[in-house]
């Protein structure tokens, strides 16, 4: 049976698939809890560590999770009516770099009703330039677009095929994973990883083998070990619903810890006076 992604082999989004690879049941998705419909974004805070030029950098990584209505015909979020709910997942990250600051953030757009990702696009700005990158996601390939500063890249659009077995966008493990923390991973599963687009220059993107590991499993955390082309990331979760990720150590030496994890309706806190505001807001994992 052919999956979509790794949401599919691991129960998640399709519900009606299981993978062979799995001793579980599939169970309702993280993405049609009423969690996410309190008309406010979950906004998680990292302590994080970026790696830019080799070198370790101290950076603000945020991540804002929110539900929001979806245009099919168009791919983008409905401004009237909707023909159906998605999880949106933007990373945001600001990174200091000497005297200039790498600003970027990739957007993730996941139904609720399937669990399948439609969309990502990555946008990355410092003192050089501006580079961004956008792939719509079909059910047997995803068109990729590319918009580069660089000489020899230019605009560029390609077709990429999606393999036939469970595959991950490798930016997208925070809720990937997520998604799929509630049943266990009995033994480790093959799939393919799409490498990271954040980086201002276009790269070899294209899918690579790797393999997903779940190593810990208690009361309080999920560990997973995600193999790939770059090395080995170990990832944690909370073992309680809603499994907000704790913590992304990467392969390059980047790291994320998860400090602060907040509710908010953010689009309506832009005063002066707001600036604030997510420090006054309690922290969700206290309750």
């Amino acid at each position: 049976m052919k999956s979509s992604g790794l949401f599919q082999a691991l129960c998640f989004g399709c519900l009606s698939v299981l993978s062979p690879t799995l001793n579980a049941t599939p169970t309702p998705s993280l993405l049609q809890l009423p969690y996410w419909d309190q008309g406010k974004a979950e906004i998680n805070l990292y302590e994080a560590t970026e790696i830019r030029y080799g070198i370790a950098r101290k950076s603000e990584v945020t991540h804002v999770l929110v539900k929001e209505g979806w245009d099919q015909k168009k791919n983008v979020k409905a401004a009237g009516k909707s023909d159906f709910s998605v999880i949106k997942l933007n990373q945001i990250l600001s990174i200091p770099t000497g005297v200039y600051t790498y600003r970027q953030m990739i957007s993730s757009f996941f139904s609720c009703t399937t669990g399948k990702q439609l969309k990502f696009t990555m946008s990355n700005q410092e003192a050089c330039g501006a580079t961004f990158k956008s792939a719509r996601i079909g059910k047997d390939n995803m068109t990729l677009n590319i918009l580069s500063y660089f000489d020899g890249e230019g605009d560029q659009t390609s077709e990429i095929k999606l393999p036939p077995g469970p595959w991950l966008f490798y930016d997208d493990v925070p809720l990937v994973l997520r998604m799929s923390a509630s049943t266990p991973l009995v033994q480790p599963l093959r799939l393919d990883v799409f490498p990271s687009t954040l980086s201002p220059r276009t790269g070899k993107l294209n899918f690579a083998p790797g393999n997903l590991t779940e190593t810990r499993r208690t009361s309080k955390e999920i560990s997973y070990e995600l193999s790939h082309t770059g090395g080995k990331d170990t990832i944690i979760f909370e073992a309680s619903t809603p499994h907000r990720m704790i913590s992304w150590e990467r392969a390059d030496g980047s790291r994320l810890h998860l400090k602060k994890s907040v509710l908010s309706d953010y689009w309506n806190q832009n005063r002066v006076e707001d600036a604030d505001a997510l420090d006054r807001l309690p922290d969700q994992r206290k309750k």
